[in-house]
């Protein structure tokens, strides 16, 4: 069984996700998407795995978000384009098996997966 997590080393709860999946014992491939963000491509293949809206998997505390994000409308695809050029703006973790995905803030989000 094989798992991808888009992971910033930084960030607490990405650090638990990892740790979690580790200890399950489940092969991990992780993505480094602040020194390797992701294209738009991809972004929209992750959409569809989410199966989530843009805006729901944005991370709204940032001052990049507040700056040039907040109380603006932007269109999905708009959306997808600040994802491009700021990754930062990308909730973390994001673990994807198969063709579904999570974010992954909550242990209990990947429950949902079964891969214990």
């Amino acid at each position: 069984m094989k798992v991808s997590i888009y992971h910033n080393p930084r960030c607490q709860k990405s650090r638990c996700a990892l740790k979690h999946l580790q200890e399950i014992g489940v092969e991990i491939t992780v993505r480094l998407y602040l020194e390797h963000p992701l294209s738009r491509d991809e972004l929209k293949v992750l959409q569809s795995h989410l199966d989530l809206p843009v805006k729901e998997w944005i991370r709204t505390q940032d001052k990049e978000y507040k700056n040039m994000i907040k109380g603006r409308n932007f269109s999905e695809s708009e959306m997808l384009d600040l994802l491009v050029q700021q990754p930062k703006l990308m909730q973390r973790p994001i673990v994807k098996f198969g063709k579904r995905a999570v974010v992954a803030r909550d242990i209990k989000a990947l429950t949902s997966f079964n891969l214990e």
